[in-house]
């Protein structure tokens, strides 16, 4: 199995991704998501691998030279990695917020008010106890032959340390912040004259000054190193931000950056004849998606700029000439992935309350989201695709349909060359016009019917085309939302993918008491189940879509259904559900559905099942880490037994090249592949490697023809070329 797509948003944490320059055409991004690593080509516009060697949230990520990261997480592990392996580790009292690596020392800042010095071999040299005032910034650096160290933290004020000895030795303190502060940078200006950005949660940002003295200046904090007396203070302050300041970064002496809860990123340069800090260009989002900046990093050639949001979006800009110019964004989940769907392109829903759509770029062979059809306020459990449609449940007990947005037909014929039917909007004679693009002709559609989020509530209503040349839309929306420019034959922005490729809601289906749990498509018609604890809410419900009624109500379980899944004929559906039971149904000439056969309960919940491409065998995972196979016609035992080491959480099974092959995924975040033989055999094709496997469980697979898509409790969705 080859790796082709990995996406996944960055955690929301101040500072934690890091960028580094291996070639003068090649910049890598490395950023914590979940608990892993991802590492991203910015030339190549993709994630090239992923470090999976921690348990719990990483916080702070940092290239130490090469390809080696130094990266710590929640639960205090702090790891040297090196092409996937793990040269060094080390488990800490608390979780590890940030951390500096200045010549061969490590210094840490933990949760619990600990500064800890290691050496690159992870051995503790010394430590410093701040108690409740606890350090939660750090920046270092070599200045007349010394290692300054600047932290700060929840006290407001900047604290000024040496590190000698393997000790950490006191200097001085400034304050000047009326509250916390959120990240120090240190700036070499000339071999005697440092400069220190601070940035704070007063929305202000700060520029120190520390340089040599002969004496002792009044009013001026001044600190002592052996003979040679130095002067720390304030050479400005720079006021442009309306809410925090999270992240400063220096691209040269005379230029800095800043990033803020606002939404934008200030670059500010120094008048060389008054001295004077100006704001000279804003990046982000004046419209649109406005997230907050949790984090700012340029490269060392100073070429790129990065920063992200709490929505884990990455944002990147290329410097050309005096302009710095918007790359494609990188986005992804940032939060567990619920479900899949992956047809004419890759549908997934997440606890982060959204959908997306990935498809390929085939002008640069890279998969990118070109839609995000659902950004709701309950969390989304289950989706699939229903002719151009899509269907989706969650935690708020009723199913959603939605009509697809003429935005995402469009991303969808210039990108990737599907020539998508659009029989639905000629239908309903919104504006279109006929253009011609890498030698193809299809209409494009005007973009006056793209959903909208209620101020109010929960719904994706539908904004209304009146006339080609009237700029009145109807719909509760921003005035500078309309005003979004949209590009076609490039990955949309963060921006445009949250105000303009939203799908307008076309019913809801009410009949679930609870959320939720699992929905199976085929043709028109729908199966659904959701959270239950009794055999009444377990009730499995048919839906015709084409008249958004109940058709029918299964009874089998006694609780929750986990997975539904039809036959590729339709001919039959099955279900598994947390009473540890398979269920089988079967299509009556009537076009209902009747209960056919059911399991023996087996020791521990079912999770997952799929059927064979003759549909007269059914495979199933459990978490009693057994692999079953049943008659499909009689499943009440299973013909066969396979033991595996770890729970499976998810199958998925495909006709290829005349061979059954089988997806296996389990808990644990590993899948392979097995050739299913005539003899009730596994064996094994194929197993994804160390550096694309997934770091927790696996909670779906699907083929699609020789391509497989799989999403995870690590926040990522990644596709494999069998």
């Amino acid at each position: 199995m080859k790796n082709i797509f990995i996406s996944g948003g960055c955690n929301s944490v101040y500072n934690g991704l890091d960028v580094c320059q291996f070639e003068p055409n090649q910049h890598l991004i490395a950023y914590p998501c979940s608990n892993q690593i991802l590492v991203y080509d910015i030339e190549k516009l993709k994630i090239i691998y992923s470090y999976s060697i921690f348990n719990k949230r990483v916080n702070y990520v940092r290239f130490l030279n090469g390809n080696t990261l130094i990266a710590a997480d929640g639960e205090g592990k702090i790891a040297i990695l090196n092409d996937q392996q793990v040269l060094n580790e080390r488990k800490l009292n608390e979780s590890i917020q940030v951390f500096k690596v200045i010549d061969n020392y490590i210094i840490t800042l933990s949760i619990d008010g600990l500064v800890t010095v290691l050496d690159l071999e992870l051995r503790e040299l010394s430590k410093l106890e701040f108690g409740n005032n606890v350090m939660e910034n750090i920046d270092a650096i070599v200045f007349d032959n010394h290692k300054l160290i600047a932290l700060s933290g929840v006290d407001t004020q900047i604290h000024l340390y040496i590190l000698e000895n393997n000790q950490l030795q006191y200097k001085t303190s400034v304050r000047g912040h009326q509250r916390s502060l959120n990240h120090l940078q240190f700036n070499l200006r000339d071999e005697n004259n440092l400069q220190l950005a601070s940035a704070s949660k007063d929305t202000y940002t700060r520029i120190w000054s520390i340089y040599k003295i002969d004496e002792v200046e009044t009013k001026i904090k001044s600190f002592r190193i052996d003979q040679q007396l130095y002067s720390f203070k304030l050479e400005t302050i720079l006021q442009g931000h309306i809410e925090e300041v999270s992240s400063v970064n220096w691209l040269d002496e005379n230029t800095i950056l800043s990033g803020s809860f606002d939404y934008n990123v200030i670059i500010w340069k120094q008048d060389k004849e008054t001295g004077l800090w100006l704001s000279v260009s804003r990046l982000g989002q004046t419209s649109g998606n406005k997230n907050q900046i949790f984090g700012l990093q340029t490269s060392f050639d100073k070429k790129y700029i990065v920063s992200y949001s709490l929505t884990g979006a990455i944002y990147i800009w290329k410097q050309e000439k005096e302009n710095w110019i918007e790359q494609p964004v990188i986005t992804g989940h940032y939060a567990e992935v619920t479900d899949l769907d992956f047809k004419d392109y890759l549908l997934t829903c997440s606890i982060d309350q959204t959908s997306r759509i990935f498809a390929k770029w085939i002008e640069n062979d890279t998969y990118h989201e070109i839609s995000r059809p659902q950004i709701h306020g309950y969390d989304l459990n289950a989706i699939k695709q229903i002719g151009n449609q899509i269907i989706s449940g969650g935690d708020e007990k009723i199913l959603r349909m939605f009509n697809p947005s003429p935005f995402t037909i469009n991303q969808l014929n210039y990108l990737n060359e599907q020539n998508i039917n659009s029989s639905i909007f000629l239908n309903q004679n919104i504006p279109s016009q006929i253009v011609t693009y890498n030698n193809r002709q299809f209409n494009e559609f005007k973009l006056a019917t793209e959903g909208i989020q209620q101020a109010l509530g929960l719904m994706n209503v539908q904004m209304q085309f009146e006339d080609e040349d009237d700029e009145n839309i109807k719909g509760n929306n921003n005035d500078e939302d309309l005003n979004l420019e949209v590009r076609y034959g490039k990955p949309p922005n963060d921006a445009l993918l949250a105000k303009k490729s939203l799908w307008p809601e076309t019913n809801k289906l009410y009949g679930h008491g609870y959320a939720i749990s699992a929905i199976a498509i085929h043709q028109n018609i729908a199966a659904s189940s959701s959270v239950a604890i009794t055999s009444k809410a377990a009730e499995i419900i048919i839906w015709d879509t084409n008249t958004f009624k109940i058709k029918q109500l299964l009874s089998c379980h006694n609780y929750t259904v986990v997975q539904l899944v039809f036959s590729k004929s339709g001919k039959y559906l099955i279900s598994v559900s947390k009473d540890r039971c398979l269920g089988v149904f079967i299509k009556q000439d009537d076009n209902n559905y009747q209960l056919l056969s059911k399991s023996q309960p087996c020791s521990r919940i079912i999770y997952t099942c799929s059927f064979n491409n003759d549909e007269n065998l059914i495979f199933t995972g459990s978490r009693d880490k057994k692999f079953r196979i049943y008659n499909t016609l009689e499943a009440s035992l299973p013909i066969k037994e396979i033991d595996f080491p770890d729970e499976i959480t998810a199958i998925d099974s495909v006709f290829l090249d005349d061979k059954q092959i089988v997806a296996i995924a389990y808990a644990q975040g590993q899948l392979s592949i097995y050739e299913f033989t005539q003899t009730l055999e596994l064996n094994l094709i194929s197993t994804v490697d160390k550096y694309h496997q997934h770091s927790k469980t696996i909670n779906r697979v699907q083929f699609n023809n020789h391509l497989l898509a799989s999403c995870s409790d690590d926040h990522t969705v990644r596709i494999f070329q069998i």
